[in-house]
């Protein structure tokens, strides 16, 4: 479309994230390091991030080591928890809909480890009550609303795959730091690697190949089994599998979350192949059996959207 050449275009500025629409309502840390890095990070990410009131549990007050995480506390059976308070909007009298949420405070807290409250007995008898609470609600959760709950009931969970697999948590939030890391994950490998360069990997193919060992010796054999390390004579890693490793390592260090790495990697093995494979492929046909098909127009893969921020 031509324009007047006098006209100047102006792109309009990008919105400035904030931390009650942003940033995530819960964070879990192993260590104080990734916290660390995690809070550093939304310092510099969210505009209004040291207008709220912060609660700051565990943190030295006093001396030169003043604002650091105090090791007394943060010990080998505490993980670490950054999260938002927000207070619920208000509904409006008329419309019954509520307004925006808005944040209370900024927490971070110590948080006992899974292994630290199962080694415990009476931490393992509350967490067998909150437990059984949750189990409760997944197990029913497809009959609840149906007319006819027999006809639903095939989609209880049976096994403990099943119970895992029918979370409501959404993978929207945690696919971000996918969207943000493919492109530097490619990159990187491609400059180490010419076969992986020559693959010329994409965004949905990266994440195919990493979620399935199957999927990736059916298309990619040569990045995914790589053969013999000629010094040691031990199996040579999955290109992929170093891939996934790389997102956990850089997603550490930049603060965001690795959780959608580390679930590809405990599932690879186990996710079976549904692409056709060549053996579904008949080569009895000649030319007239071939039909012309014009190509599609190619358009930019989109990035899965963040699962909308939840408050408490």
């Amino acid at each position: 479309m031509a324009t007047d050449a006098n006209t100047v275009t102006e792109s309009k500025p990008a919105k400035a994230k904030t931390v009650i629409e942003d940033m995530d309502s819960r964070r879990m840390f192993a260590n104080v390091e990734d916290a660390g890095n995690y809070l550093n990070l939304a310092g510099s990410t969210y505009a209004d991030f040291t207008t709220h009131p912060q609660v700051l549990r565990g943190i030295i007050t006093e001396g030169e080591n003043a604002g650091q995480f105090d090791p007394a506390i943060y010990t080998a059976d505490t993980r670490v928890m950054v999260a938002v308070l927000a207070n619920r909007g208000e509904k409006d009298a008329k419309t019954g809909k509520a307004g925006p949420s808005s944040v209370k405070a900024l927490v971070v807290t110590p948080v006992p480890t899974i292994d630290a409250i199962l080694n415990d007995a009476a931490g393992r008898a509350w967490a067998e009550k909150i437990l059984d609470k949750e189990l409760n609600h997944v197990a029913v959760r497809a009959l609840r609303n149906a007319d006819d709950v027999e006809s639903v009931a095939d989609q209880m969970p049976l096994s403990l795959a099943d119970y895992i697999s029918s979370s409501r948590e959404s993978t929207g939030g945690i696919m971000e730091t996918f969207n943000t890391l493919f492109k530097p994950i490619i990159a990187s490998l491609a400059a180490k690697s010419t076969q992986w360069a020559k693959a010329r990997l994409i965004k949905t193919e990266l994440k195919k190949a990493i979620e399935s060992k199957a999927y990736a010796l059916e298309i990619y054999p040569t990045l995914e089994s790589r053969g013999l390390n000629p010094k040691t004579g031990e199996p040579l890693p999955s290109m992929f599998v170093m891939a996934a490793q790389l997102g956990i390592r850089e997603a550490t260090k930049q603060g965001l979350d690795p959780a959608i790495f580390t679930k590809w990697l405990d599932n690879r093995d186990a996710k079976v192949l549904t692409t056709k494979t060549d053996e579904d492929e008949s080569d009895d046909f000649d030319l007239d059996d071939v039909a012309f098909v014009e190509p599609e127009t190619k358009t930019e893969e989109p990035a899965e959207s963040p699962a909308a921020t939840v408050t408490e």
